[in-house]
């Protein structure tokens, strides 16, 4: 076993596949002792508290979203049957909610609640709630996704089955060679980074490892892994210089692609690496990755 999840085995169980269990499968020969500590021990008693906030306060900064007007959707849709779509949304405005539903067909109204798991489903309350009083006639609709779901039936959408395989996003685009109008990863920035001193190199055993493998010979996998350990090796190396060329400080995500054979059957580009590296004005950034037979 790789791994397992947080949490017992069953519900209150007090019991984990490792701990004591872990133990067990050593002594009896299921698993061997090298396999066991292959991870490093962890320190239960490094205070990270201070770094914790700035990474949190760090990452909600860069991970804000700006939405493009996500309302052109359904009314491009409510067009095509020459009917009209309003919306609210200032939520703890309820009057003016209900002025906007006036002399309307329908009204679409999504409401968020509490959820927890086993028994703290809601409000913590273990039995069934008996205060849910039926005083209007609204139905009441629950239901994962329910924006999309009302959305989908109330415009009567169909649902298109799933038929890409591997041409997804980015390769579907690369397939049919569709501009798109942003870039998989495209992030707005107030800088401009310029790429430079580009050099691919191959790891010097890569390929007797691979030979040996093919062969059916041993390749150094003691892991018990399904496949070749030298798969798991860095086959090449991919080193470049990010430089910030705009006028202020910023970050920029370096991705690399390879491109498999036509013979393949694969998409024409394949994302296999990215990282992120911020730098200030002028300032230049190397940056290197491994690229592995597996990702």
């Amino acid at each position: 076993m790789q791994m397992t999840m947080p949490g017992d085995i069953a519900f209150r169980s007090n019991d984990s596949y490792f701990g004591a269990n872990s133990t067990a499968a050593v002594k009896n020969g299921e698993v061997t002792e090298d396999r066991v500590t292959l991870q490093d021990p962890i320190n239960k008693h490094v205070d990270v508290q201070a770094d914790h906030y700035k990474l949190v306060r760090e990452m909600g900064a860069a991970s804000t979203v700006l939405l493009k007007n996500p309302l052109e959707a359904p009314q491009q849709r409510a067009k095509q049957d020459h009917t009209t779509i309003g919306w609210w949304l200032n939520d703890w405005d309820t009057v003016g909610a209900a002025n906007a539903a006036a002399n309307k067909g329908a009204a679409l109204v999504f409401v968020a609640s509490d959820s927890g798991e086993q028994y703290i489903t809601v409000d913590r309350n273990e039995d069934d709630r008996h205060n849910l009083t039926a005083s209007n006639n609204i139905l009441l609709w629950a239901s994962r996704s329910s924006g999309l779901v009302f959305l989908d039936k109330s415009l009567r959408a169909t649902s298109d089955p799933y038929t890409g395989g591997l041409l997804v996003d980015y390769r579907w685009f690369g397939t049919e060679n569709i501009e798109p109008r942003y870039e998989f990863g495209l992030g707005l920035s107030y800088t401009t980074f310029e790429y430079s001193n580009l050099k691919v190199t191959r790891a010097e055993d890569a390929l007797s490892k691979e030979l040996i493998w093919w062969d059916g010979g041993v390749s150094g996998n003691k892991t018990g892994a399904s496949i070749g350990a030298w798969l798991h090796d860095a086959l090449f190396k991919v080193s470049f210089t990010v430089k910030n060329t705009g006028k202020v400080a910023g970050s920029e995500v370096a991705q690399m692609y390879i491109n498999p054979p036509a013979g393949a059957n694969e998409p024409p580009s394949v994302l296999r690496g990215f990282t992120k590296s911020t730098s200030n004005l002028a300032s230049l950034r190397p940056s290197s990755w491994c690229c592995r037979g597996t990702t």
